[in-house]
């Protein structure tokens, strides 16, 4: 069975050196001694050199199989701490604090619905940002990709028109283009990328749906939620991303218009594939 797993940039760092503590302390650096021992990079009397005075006795009982030993180790639930406070303070004041000069920006959403005096930006957290900015870039580079050929059919005949199967995928793109659908997990705090991989159970408990609608015009940038309910997108500067998801974008699971979206994104996964 294929297993697919994915993290969170943070969280793959802190497994990774977690992983590497691990494998230096399990047994006085057991693992790593016997993969290079096995490898021909070290010798035995090398080994009882550094850490036995000699004794290669030790280093034969050291490398014996410990059966059921990385029982504890292979069955954890959440990574442990691989730092101490303060590197934890210093690095959540690394990302909170600003370089003299830099600027940031956070993607907003407003009321359409509410008047323009009303209307007030709220800020989207802070692991919005890149799924958003994904889906425009590519949104954007597959608009670039059909207008240079495009432009290149027209070169050549002096006509826009593309071969008849080429058109035929370009009308299809001008149909579907203009909005992109999102699955975010509010767990993981992730873009839920391989969708056909999860149930319908695990992604109405945990995710919530978007729906980005995109324009040539940055004024016609458009975010809605399970609801259907459209909310305005704008990425503004010198605003602080929000802890929490707003209360309009998470829809309560259950959402009939929510599980459907999903099945019917499931459903075109499989038939691609």
């Amino acid at each position: 069975m294929k297993s697919n797993l994915r993290t969170d940039f943070e969280t793959s760092i802190y497994s990774d050196a977690y992983a590497l503590q691990s494998l230096k302390k399990y047994q006085q650096g057991k693992l790593i001694l016997h993969s290079w021992l096995t490898r021909g990079l070290v010798t035995v009397s090398q080994i009882a050199k550094w850490r036995f005075q000699g004794d290669e006795t030790k280093v034969k009982e050291l490398m014996k199989s410990t059966k059921g030993y990385m029982h504890h180790l292979l069955s954890l639930e959440k990574v442990p701490s691989v730092g101490d406070d303060d590197e934890k303070a210093i690095s959540q004041l690394a990302r909170m604090s600003k370089l003299e000069g830099e600027v940031s920006s956070t993607w907003c959403v407003m009321d359409e619905a509410a008047s323009s005096s009303d209307s007030k930006p709220t800020p989207l957290p802070h692991w919005f940002q890149i799924p958003i900015d994904k889906t425009i870039a590519i949104w954007k580079r597959e608009k670039e990709e059909w207008e240079k050929k495009r432009n290149s059919r027209f070169a050549e005949k002096g006509d826009y028109t593309l071969t008849k199967a080429a058109e035929e995928k370009y009308q299809a793109w001008l149909i579907h283009a203009q909005s992109r659908r999102i699955v975010l997990n509010k767990v993981r705090q992730a873009q839920v990328v391989n969708i056909h991989n999860k149930s319908l159970r695990s992604i109405n408990k945990n995710c919530i749906l978007l729906k980005v609608h995109l324009g040539d015009d940055a004024s016609s940038l458009q975010l809605s939620a399970g609801d259907g309910k459209k909310y305005q997108l704008r990425l503004m500067q010198g605003v602080q991303p929000s802890d929490n998801i707003p209360a309009g974008l998470d829809q309560l699971p259950g959402e009939t218009s929510f599980v459907e979206s999903c099945r019917v994104m499931i459903y075109i996964y499989i038939y691609i594939c």
